[in-house]
């Protein structure tokens, strides 16, 4: 007989959060404490998750339609929260601009975490969690498995034709309205703390489990996804996609208009390009765009129209080989508000559909709650797990080379170090030594990229309990990334051995040199995986 799970959502007992840059009147509230109360069941960590619900505040208030005669206002947009890493870098494109990837984790928002169980005390303290669990997704989460998670921050396209954002629900055929909605990101909580794997918390033998973040969500901000943003990278992913010549002047042309196709004045455009279906097309019903028109032959000139999409449909059978694939974009009109007089004789006029992007106002967050797994019978009275352990150190800046020794704690199996960066570890390593009290991890100087510097990270993972290696690219794919193209990548690094498992402190000896010519600055992260019982 199948168990029977519960699904308990158990609200932050701080009821007040922010998101988005920190200012004066919006000031950092970071704070978030959880619990599942004591003699309330037994419970599977592995499947309970802290959700954070945001929205955007959006305003299109300007400028109106102009052919209706209510003068709307109102439109939606295709877009997505982001976590922008370092907000000096964002839009730079080079290696240190890390805002536009499909992050591994969405524990890339917690800063600090500390659990606690209320009769037998501190289960686990994580320090730097958005650091330490971002660079070991790199390894723990395939390459597929970060790009379907539809309960993230990033918006990917990689493989995928147009993909509607997260925070709205946009009617890409016919006239079914479009609508926004709020996004609600997932954070395990077994990608927070190790102790999360564990499937049977046992509230009565345990007492009351109470967890306490420290978010980043200061850090949130939102992009616009659509058609025409600039020429930003959204515009250009799209572009890819189109049929004809791929450019972005291509998505956003329409079939030119002539006395044959608007003898009467038209409500209608029809895209030049080709879409072998309506998914891959980047209109939406409710979607408001600027028309610019380009008069020939004498016809009279017409300045830009703001419009608003009313009905989308594909032309597909049309009689016409050359205006197969294509797609008609009926506008919201009131009464007789045409956008485009009676063309006649050689007249021509060319339109081209420019997205208007809307403002963010601000990013509010609806709901931080915890929502846990209630399972059928009782837990065990004691749990193994593992706990990772924190130093930190500086590096002088321009620092080539380094040589630092460091106290492993006891019972400890595994060591990550991760390379100054806000949250990605991406200096470029050249080779390194590892020496544990004085013993050689190796006879030879790792080369970063190396088959050695893979090995060690496979016996790394060997050592973890409950972890498994999936990947060992060392990558990150940005959003828009719809090729093998190099520029789609960005690359991280860190360094990972296993540790031999000693109940006594060992002595770490490190030594890196940085690639030839380059050179390290700022802070390093030295987690130890250390084992643990409770």
């Amino acid at each position: 007989m199948a168990s029977v799970e519960n699904y308990v959502k158990y609200a932050s007992k701080q009821g007040q959060f922010r998101a988005g840059a920190v200012s004066a009147t919006n000031p950092k509230q970071n704070l978030v404490d959880l619990e599942i109360p004591a003699n309330s069941g037994t419970y599977d960590l592995s499947l309970t998750y802290v959700e954070i619900v945001m929205r955007p505040s959006l305003s299109t208030a300007a400028p109106l339609v102009d052919n209706t005669a209510s003068g709307d206002s109102t439109s939606f947009s295709d877009g997505h929260l982001y976590y922008n890493e370092d907000s000096s870098a964002q839009g730079a494109g080079g290696d240190g601009d890390y805002s536009k990837v499909v992050h591994p984790s969405t524990a890339i928002l917690v800063k600090s975490a500390q659990m606690v169980s209320s009769l037998r005390g501190r289960v686990a303290s994580v320090r730097n969690c958005n650091v330490l669990r971002t660079n070991l997704g790199v390894y723990e989460k395939d390459f597929s498995g970060r790009n379907d998670d539809h309960s993230g921050l990033s918006h990917s396209r990689q493989e995928k034709n147009f993909v509607l954002g997260n925070l709205a629900e946009l009617c890409g055929k016919g006239d079914d309205p479009s609508q926004d909605r709020a996004h609600g990101v997932k954070i395990m909580l077994k990608d927070i703390f190790n102790f999360g794997m564990v499937s049977d918390y046992d509230s009565a033998k345990y007492g009351a489990l109470q967890i306490h973040l420290e978010l980043d969500l200061q850090k949130i901000g939102w992009r616009d996804d659509s058609l025409g943003t600039g020429g930003g990278s959204a515009t250009a992913v799209l572009g890819r996609r189109a049929y004809g010549d791929g450019t972005n002047n291509t998505m956003g042309a329409m079939t030119q208009l002539t006395a044959v196709n608007c003898g009467l004045g038209t409500n209608t455009f029809r895209t030049a390009a080709l879409y072998d279906a309506m998914g891959d097309h980047p209109y939406y019903v409710g979607q408001k765009l600027t028309a610019t028109f380009t008069q020939g032959g004498g016809a009279t000139a017409i300045t830009p129209k703001v419009i608003k999409i009313k009905s989308l449909t594909h032309v597909a059978g049309d009689a016409v080989q050359t205006e197969d694939l294509k797609v008609d974009i009926e506008l919201d009109r009131t009464g007789g508000n045409l956008i485009v007089p009676a063309l006649t004789g050689g007249h021509t006029m060319d339109v081209t559909l420019t997205h208007i992007a809307p403002t963010l106002g601000v990013i509010a967050v609806d709901s931080i709650d915890l929502v846990a797994t209630q399972v059928p019978g009782e837990g065990a009275g004691q749990h193994s797990y593992s706990e990772f352990a924190l130093v930190e150190d500086h590096l002088a800046a321009n620092t080539a080379s380094f040589d630092r020794t460091y106290h492993i704690p006891p019972n400890c199996v595994s060591c990550l170090v991760t390379f100054p960066s806000p949250i990605y570890s991406h200096d470029s390593i050249g080779s390194y030594r590892v020496a544990i009290d004085n013993e050689q991890l190796t006879t030879r100087d790792v080369v970063a990229d190396s088959a050695l510097h893979r090995d060690l990270i496979k016996k790394a993972f060997a050592n973890i309990p409950n972890m498994q290696l999936r990947d060992l690219n060392e990558f990150v794919v940005t959003e828009d990334a719809v090729s093998s193209a190099e520029a789609s990548y960005k690359p991280v690094k860190s360094i990972m051995f296993p540790v031999p498992l000693s109940s006594s402190q060992q002595m770490l000896d490190l030594s890196v040199e940085a690639v030839n010519g380059q050179t390290f600055s700022g802070k390093i992260n030295i987690f130890f995986q250390q084992l643990k019982s409770l």
